[in-house]
């Protein structure tokens, strides 16, 4: 009878499988556009979690409808986000500016809601709006200080995608359309400084092929799950039309013009008896997409058959998170952690080809405000040298001709205040070393607050 249930399951997945795959082509589509290196908009990097029943949800449990559905395998998500960020010091004027992001998602159990074990089934809308201060301060940084600003004044569906696991969970696999930062290089986004939110290759410098949230790309992967670790493996389509201000909310395939591969080894250590849990994510992917030289795209006067591709797109990255004490077994999550990144992106076709980041985050700082945090992270986000020489030459050639970029430092500060169920405040302060790297440009120095409400 098991066997029998085993194989109705996962013919039901087989066939999902066919009908989402069926237009999927992952290269299909006109021919491959010249891709644009230049630094993206910002994006928000993982989707909200599903909130705790009866615990998270600042408009509470409707009466208790809200938890009976969650209960019965459906969980909606409504989310918003608020970014307002002025700069004290640099760019050519003051400014105060803000930006948010609206989230409406729906999650169904399937074994819960069908009795269709270890399935289940995202829906998810988003909407971004508001002003980008990088922009209207002339601030000139390479990575911006609003993480949540850009992709677009619209609504975008997001996730529309099937997650089926299988063997106990050992195997879990998906298909469908999703931001590449939910499987991939999956990281939480507190900070407000897009150089320490989220997915590290999406932070403004593979952004414009690895698309972090809200960009939903269709793709599958597998993931394969042990007790300390695991191994990804997945495919993407490469498809530029996924960021025009018409393909929000679209199921059309067409557009693909190469394919993103990356995998991804985790080790999940819990040390000290498991009250010192850490993650370390290893990642490296390739883009069959044709790109142009860097070099020649920004430079076509130094360098010959600038119209001639070079191929595809190959990076490596690495994160972690480590909480490093532990000073009461009734708060597991409080104490201090360590948490930090680095990224390096091919020279060729890369205008910012390495980042690393390092933080620390304590949460809760006092006995009676277990959810509240303070964090404070540093960072080095670097101009592709090769990008820096031509710019040199340029000058030599044509003096005053380019503007020569090398490193950006941005260091941020934060305290999380837990203000109610499901809403967080945090104030921030930004010291931006080098902006835009140029070092004999002003430092500069942004307030802001983020809030954060989970309705």
């Amino acid at each position: 009878m098991a066997s029998k249930k085993a194989g109705r399951q996962l013919l039901r997945a087989t066939r999902i499988a066919g009908i989402l795959a069926l237009g999927f082509g992952l290269t299909q589509g006109g021919t491959a556009a010249r891709a644009a290196d230049v630094a993206p908009p910002a994006q928000v990097a993982v989707s909200p979690a599903p909130p705790v029943p009866e615990h998270d949800w600042a408009l509470g449990t409707w009466g208790g409808v809200r938890s009976d559905l969650y209960r019965k395998g459906i969980d909606f998500q409504f989310v918003w986000v608020s970014e307002v960020a002025y700069n004290m010091t640099g760019g050519a004027e003051n400014r105060i500016a803000q930006a948010g992001q609206l989230n409406l998602g729906v999650t169904f159990d399937l074994e819960k809601l069908f009795g269709d074990p270890g399935a289940i089934f995202q829906m998810t809308f988003d909407k971004r709006e508001g002003r980008n201060l990088n922009h209207d301060a002339g601030l000139d940084m390479l990575v911006q200080p609003q993480e949540v600003y850009g992709r677009g004044d619209i609504w975008r569906l997001t996730q529309f995608w099937y997650d089926q696991k299988f063997a106990n969970g050992v195997i879990d696999w998906k298909i469908g359309k999703m931001a590449v930062s939910e499987d991939i290089t999956q990281y939480p986004c507190v900070f407000m400084n897009l150089s320490f939110c989220g997915s590290a290759p999406g932070r403004g410098l593979a952004g414009n092929y690895f698309f972090n949230y809200p960009i939903g790309q269709w793709g599958t992967r597998v993931r394969f799950n042990a007790p300390e670790a695991y191994f990804t493996l997945a495919a993407y389509q490469m498809n530029p039309n996924v960021l025009k201000q018409s393909y929000g909310v679209n199921f059309d395939f067409s557009g693909g013009n190469g394919v993103l591969l990356p995998i991804e080894f985790g080790w999940l250590p819990a040390f000290d008896g498991g009250r010192l849990p850490g993650v370390y994510q290893f990642t490296a992917w390739y883009g069959s997409q044709q790109a142009q030289d860097v070099v020649a795209l920004n430079y076509p006067n130094l360098v010959p058959l600038s119209d001639l591709p070079v191929g595809g797109r190959w990076g490596v990255s690495f994160q972690m998170s480590q909480q490093l004490t532990h000073p009461s077994d009734d708060h597991p999550k409080q104490g201090l952690s360590l948490i930090g990144s680095m990224v390096m992106l091919d020279r060729a076709t890369s205008t910012l080809n390495n980042q690393e980041t390092i933080g620390l985050v304590y949460h809760g700082p006092f006995e009676n405000r277990q959810g509240d945090e303070i964090a404070i992270a540093w960072g080095r986000t670097e101009v592709n040298s090769r990008l820096t020489n031509a710019a040199i030459l340029s000058n030599v050639l044509v003096p005053g001709s380019a503007v020569v970029r090398r490193a950006e430092y941005p260091l941020e500060i934060y305290y999380n205040f837990h203000a109610y169920n499901g809403i967080d405040v945090r104030p921030n302060f930004q010291w931006i070393h080098c902006p835009g790297g140029v070092c004999n440009k002003p430092d500069v120095a942004i307030l802001g607050v983020k809030t954060v409400i989970n309705f």
